[in-house]
């Protein structure tokens, strides 16, 4: 019911940044057909998403700062997201 994928495409008018696209994690709902951006940065390198059984988890490599300051030499580290029910 629930599909994760990284795209460079703008599906929902916030992946704009100036230059070239970032690569973003993207959710899918196929009941309500909507489309969801979950990650927002710049210049960065979100990828790979893999979603749980449940739907509600989602594990996500980035290169990206996320917990500011966290990840300042910029490697590629594992984040995980939890959707709300």
């Amino acid at each position: 019911t629930v599909v994760v994928f990284a795209s460079t495409c703008d599906f929902v008018g916030t992946n704009q940044d100036r230059g070239q696209p970032n690569l973003e994690v993207f959710v899918y709902q196929r009941a309500t057909g909507s489309v969801t951006q979950l990650t927002h940065t710049i210049r960065d390198f979100n990828h790979t998403p893999s979603i749980d059984r449940s739907g509600r988890r989602i594990a996500f490599g980035s290169d990206r700062d996320i917990h500011r300051g966290g990840n300042l030499d910029e490697n590629s580290e594992i984040f995980l997201a939890v959707l709300d029910e």
